[in-house]
Parts: C-alpha cells; structure tokens; sequence
C-alpha cells in the first residue's frame, strides 16, 4: 500500500494504480463471498429436490455435484474482468 506514495515519478498516476488495485481487491472479496453464498444454495437447491422426488443421492453422485457446482462457478467467476479505467461514479455501498 505505501509503494505508490515512495515512488520516484513526480505525478498522481501511483494514486490512480493504488485506487484501481484497492477497488480490484474489495470486488475479488465480494465476489468470494458471493461464491460462498451460490455454492450453498446450489447445494441446499440439489439437496431439497432429491428429498422432494424421495431420491436417495449416492456418494459418488454427491461428489459428481460437488465437482460440478466447484468447476462451474468459478469457471464463471473466473469471466470477469478489470474496468480498464476508473469510474467517475463511487461503487455502491451495499451488496
């Protein structure tokens, strides 16, 4: 965090490095913790409808779906990219 401000270039472009990495972090936490909430409710989701159907979920269909629901939401989490400049809009202050 200090780097930007014991650089030698004598402009404001290291604020404007520190401003885009800080809001990259706070986007990769929300986006973590929106992961965690999908993964859940994929599995409450897949765990309700074998209860409704009287199913009985074997092992090695619960590690089929774990696999899954792992590999699709981050491949999916994985498509989102960087702004490639600042916005001149502040990001919204709830989730």
């Amino acid at each position: 965090v200090v780097a930007p401000f014991t650089t030698n270039r004598p402009s404001v472009a290291p604020i404007a490095d520190l401003l885009r990495e800080g809001r990259g972090a706070l986007a990769t936490s929300f986006a973590g913790y929106k992961y965690c909430i999908h993964y859940g409710l994929l599995n409450s989701v897949l765990k309700f409808k074998t209860y409704w159907y009287g199913v009985a979920q074997a092992m090695t269909t619960a590690y089929f779906q774990d696999l899954l629901g792992f590999l699709s939401l981050s491949w999916a989490m994985s498509l989102a990219r960087p702004a490639p400049i600042l916005a001149n809009n502040r990001p919204t202050s709830s989730l």
